[in-house]
């Protein structure tokens, strides 16, 4: 059975990531799997207590690029894809993106696990969305019961600005200190 203690759930946000840097890192040699539809309903536990995602009908394979300084390549993609309330702020206004979409869509699951409650569920509207989210930058609270590096991590995830956020491959080994912690300070509790 799987623990839905803070731990736990922190346990289950880094499967995501484990899971994000393998579609981008390693699934395909040469290539990424951008999800572009990350949200609750397409991810789920099975019986042994593992997190699988799901759902691969937005998907896009795209070849790799090599990056270019401090910035990860974008790709000219388009149509609309996933659901709003997760929807990375340059998906949403139609912008060039790359693997940053999906640690943003990461960041917001990983919140509506954290805090048992949907971001943004006070938004009234598409029209309010776009306003305080898309082009104003609202993000949800994150609670000072986190663990601080859990917040500073999730903050950096949800950046406006796609070139600020952490790789999946970053944002996986950032998870794996912190749940290793998490369960360091258990013990010694």
């Amino acid at each position: 059975r799987r623990r839905l203690d803070q731990t736990g759930r922190l346990g289950l946000a880094l499967e995501l990531a484990d899971a994000l840097d393998y579609l981008q890192n390693r699934a395909i040699e040469g290539h990424m799997i951008l999800h572009r539809d990350l949200k609750p309903d397409n991810v789920a536990i099975d019986a042994n207590g593992s997190l699988k995602l799901f759902d691969f009908g937005l998907a896009k394979i795209v070849k790799k690029r090599r990056r270019t300084g401090l910035n990860l390549p974008t790709y000219e993609l388009t149509g609309e894809t996933g659901s709003l309330r997760y929807m990375a702020p340059e998906v949403a206004q139609q912008l060039p993106y790359n693997g940053a979409v999906d640690v943003y869509g990461w960041a917001l699951l990983t919140w509506e696990l954290m805090a048992l409650r949907r971001p943004f569920h006070e938004l009234k509207g598409v029209k309010d969305f776009f306003k305080q989210v898309v082009r104003g930058g609202l993000r949800p609270p994150l609670d000072p019961a986190w663990p601080e590096d859990f917040r500073e991590l999730a903050a950096a995830c949800w950046s406006p600005d796609p070139g600020r956020r952490p790789s999946a491959q970053e944002l996986a080994a950032l998870m794996k200190m912190l749940v290793r912690n998490a369960l360091n300070e258990e013990e010694r509790a």
